[in-house]
Parts: structure tokens; C-alpha cells; sequence
């Protein structure tokens, strides 16, 4: 058995052990050897049910029963407060989902993070969950996912072109 940390960046899910303003803290599941990044979540997910995480009712994601070399979809945490204590976020029911059919598209990402803060894993392909990740998930890793928009063709409008350029010129003039 080893030992893993799970966060969800954009949704305050899991932070550092000294956070005080952090309602969950530093999120840690035991999970056998070798585990894919779906085997933590899978463990974060029942820990969560069993109401040892503070604030937190639910972390779901999903498909939640998921093939070989699938990529997740949604990743969903329900606060029974507010997640932060700093920032004017409400309890309830956060959401971060992929969108393939936008111009950027918004897709999920994953890390494997040394306990020295090291990044052990590539970028690509790291929406696949369900597969043995490029690196190998060890004892103490953190896993951290993140939603990053990617553009996949011009998407500026003449506005926002002009309203970018206007902002240089100011900034070029002062």
C-alpha cells in the first residue's frame, strides 16, 4: 500500500497541510501499488462518502465507471461550506467539466507531483485516467488536476482585438 495526496485546483478541493484558510486541507487516500490516477479518485470518492472530509457531502467525477484509456469527463465536489475561508466563495456544488466543442476548449489535466514538488509526468494525454500514467504513481505523490483552455483555431473577435490594442498603446504611452 502507498500513501497519495489528491487536489483539484479551481475548486479549492485539498491544499496544502498549513492552509489554514483551506476547509479540506490536505486531501490522502492509501491505495495498493501501482495505482492509476482513477484507482486515487476512486479512493478520494469513498473517503468523501464516509463524511471524513470536512465540508465536503460529495467528490464525484465522471464516467465513474470508466474503460481502459478513457479520459474523465467532470470532476464534482458538493461543500457543506464554503471552501475557502479568505475568498467570498458560497458552499454548495462545484463543477469543472470538459468541453471539447468550444473554441478554447476547456479540458481536465493531471500531475503527478513529487513530495519535493517535482512534476513527474508528461502533459499529454493526461485527461486518460483510467491507464497507467506515464509515471509511476509513488508514496507520498500528490495528484493535482486543473482545467486549461486550449485554442484550436483564431477565436479573437475584431473587439477584443482592438480593445488588446488599445491597451498596448496606453501602456506603450505611459
Amino acid at each position: 500500500m502507498i500513501n497519495v495526496k489528491f487536489r483539484v485546483l479551481g475548486i479549492y478541493f485539498g491544499s496544502y497541510p498549513d492552509d489554514e484558510n483551506s476547509v479540506t486541507r490536505e486531501i490522502s487516500v492509501d491505495v495498493a501499488d501501482n495505482p492509476t490516477v482513477y484507482d486515487v479518485m476512486k479512493a478520494v470518492a469513498i473517503k468523501a462518502a464516509s463524511g471524513v472530509i470536512p465540508g465536503v457531502r460529495l467528490f464525484g467525477f465522471t464516467p465513474i465507471f470508466a474503460a481502459p484509456g478513457q479520459e474523465i469527463d467532470s470532476i464534482t465536489v458538493e461543500f457543506t461550506e464554503p471552501p475557502r475561508r479568505d475568498r467570498p466563495y458560497a458552499e454548495g456544488t462545484y463543477i469543472l467539466e470538459d468541453s471539447k466543442s468550444t473554441n478554447p476548449n476547456r479540458v481536465l489535466q493531471y500531475y503527478i507531483v513529487s513530495p519535493e514538488g517535482v512534476q513527474r509526468n508528461r502533459n499529454n494525454r493526461t485527461a486518460v485516467f483510467t491507464s497507467a500514467p506515464d509515471a509511476t504513481i509513488l508514496n507520498g505523490d500528490t495528484i493535482i488536476w486543473r482545467q486549461v483552455s486550449i485554442c484550436v483555431g483564431p477565436n479573437g473577435s475584431f473587439r477584443a482585438k482592438s480593445l488588446a490594442q488599445r491597451g498596448l498603446e496606453t501602456m506603450m504611452r505611459s
